[in-house]
């Protein structure tokens, strides 16, 4: 298959996200931006010496997660996982480009620092993209040097860019993080939310939509979603799959590995000496719904010594607050530290 070849396949795949998104602007930027990066990472790869066909394709997909979903927290990480699916399924991509691809998209917002040359080239085209379209823009310093050094590098005249103050870091509020988690999870469990026959729905659409795959007319097992859904809206911002885990947080295996990596450190065993469950912990179930191991989740909202109540999503494909023994069928718990926040080296 030609170059050529696979950035139509890639197109065609990003023009039916596009065409799905039902909100028009998302809908418009999608077309406007992921063309115009792609087209503009064709040309510097050319100016470089590297392969217009991998900088096109990254181009193309880079935002692929905010036009499929409409959200913008974490999309780099979050469009990489997108990205990964999609390359995998057109089968057309070899694994040089497939990884180059994915790591110009995962690092795509990190504009501060420099990263290989199909990175670095990524991020040169997002921002001269979003220059050209609006040169009375404000940008991040960063973002604003990088536009002076690829205009000049295309031999165009100076431009004068406009740099945007930097945001001070939100403080969090008095309430912790776990807090916050409980407090979300208990109120969505006891609306409660239905799925449809398909475990999607109106009600189960908002957990699900994070992650490849999801429609609102079909879903999957949905108590993970629940709990990633939860934990974004409380703010434990994660992206959809963790960078050296097996899967997406749509899966309880993911919390699990997420939880026992050495740089986390969060999972505690149901034995564990001293440990005794709060407000706020996830719990990890071996067989509770299924025969198979840690095969359901929820957030821990009480507990006493030989029960807890928690609230869970995907119980018989509704959500509820339900109590359990503390020790049957409990694999562990993970308890997140308030001071924790996402980052990717």
């Amino acid at each position: 298959m030609t170059g050529f070849g696979k950035v139509r396949m890639v197109r065609t795949v990003v023009d039916g996200v596009l065409q799905e998104q039902e909100d028009e602007a998302i809908r418009r930027a999608g077309y406007v931006h992921l063309y115009g990066v792609s087209e503009m990472s064709a040309l510097l790869a050319g100016r470089r010496g590297l392969d217009a066909v991998t900088a096109s394709v990254a181009g193309m997909l880079h935002d692929i997660y905010t036009c499929r979903t409409g959200l913008r927290l974490l999309h780099a990480p979050s469009g990489a996982e997108d990205a990964r699916v999609i390359l995998r399924d057109l089968g057309v991509f070899s694994q040089e480009e497939q990884q180059r691809i994915h790591s110009a998209i995962l690092r795509h917002s990190d504009k501060e620092r420099v990263d290989d040359p199909y990175d670095e080239l990524l991020k040169d085209a997002d921002v001269l993209q979003h220059y050209l379209h609006d040169p009375a823009k404000s940008f991040p310093p960063a973002a604003a040097e990088r536009i002076r050094n690829v205009t000049a590098e295309l031999g165009l005249p100076a431009v004068e860019v406009r740099a945007s103050e930097t945001k001070p870091t939100a403080q969090a509020g008095s309430i912790s993080l776990r807090a916050r988690l409980a407090n979300v999870a208990e109120e969505l469990a006891r609306q409660p939310l239905v799925g449809n026959e398909n475990q999607s729905g109106p009600d189960v659409w908002p957990l699900i939509r994070y992650f490849p795959g999801a429609r609102r007319d079909q879903g999957w097992d949905w108590c993970a979603s629940f709990v990633y859904h939860c934990a974004m809206q409380a703010g434990l911002f994660l992206p959809i799959r963790y960078p050296g885990v097996s899967c997406r947080f749509a899966s309880v295996p993911a919390w699990l590995e997420w939880a026992k990596l050495p740089e986390i450190g969060f999972f505690h065993r149901v034995d564990e000496p001293g440990f005794a469950p709060e407000r706020g912990d996830l719990i990890v179930c071996d067989r509770l719904v299924s025969s198979a191991e840690h095969d359901h989740i929820g957030v821990v909202l009480d507990r006493d010594d030989c029960t807890l109540v928690a609230a869970e999503g995907n119980v018989s494909n509704r959500s509820g607050v339900f109590r359990r023994d503390r020790f049957l069928q409990v694999n562990g718990f993970i308890r997140v530290e308030d001071s924790y926040r996402y980052s990717w080296p």
